[in-house]
């Protein structure tokens, strides 16, 4: 009888994946130059990836060592069409960015913001995603309700 209900329970996670999409999303850092000079600017690129789902909302939380960095602007992406909350944060080293459709859902991949710093000291140093699995109090990516992000990839910068 329990493997009946296992069965069944496993099926019922099955389908309910695939009303979702079935595949996790991932949140990316990337930039074009992962060496570079103290004082130098540095353009990094929040990188969404929705794994098939049809992705409404997302929120961003990424941190940085404030010695090492200083944000000094935020652009947002072009995928949602807002973006209520838009937050550098110098002092704790913490970019906050989140966004939202109000009416089609995004599929697909694309540049979901571009953080730009400024060099401040030399040393190696790691932008970091707030992320823990199955938390919605961290980043996330949001899907009819539920968190689809299944990766993300932080980024270990040298500056000389």
């Amino acid at each position: 009888m329990s493997s009946k209900i296992y069965l069944s329970m496993l099926m019922l996670s099955i389908s309910l994946s695939s009303c979702v999409g079935g595949s996790s999303g991932s949140l990316s850092l990337k930039t074009e130059q992962d060496t570079i000079s103290v004082a130098d600017n540095l353009l990094v690129q929040v990188v969404l990836d929705t794994g098939k789902n049809e992705v409404d909302s997302v929120d961003t939380i990424i941190n940085f060592d404030p010695e090492m960095l200083e944000l000094e602007q935020i652009d947002q992406g072009e995928i949602f069409e807002v973006y209520p909350l838009i937050v550098s944060d110098n002092d704790n080293g913490e970019a906050k960015v989140s966004a939202a459709s109000t009416s089609d859902f995004f599929n697909g991949d694309g540049v979901y913001a571009t953080l730009n710093f400024k060099a401040l000291k030399s040393g190696k140093t790691t932008l970091t995603f707030n992320y823990e699995a199955g938390s919605t109090l961290d980043s996330d990516l949001m899907s009819q309700g539920q968190d689809v992000l299944g990766k993300v990839s932080d980024l270990t910068l040298e500056i000389k």
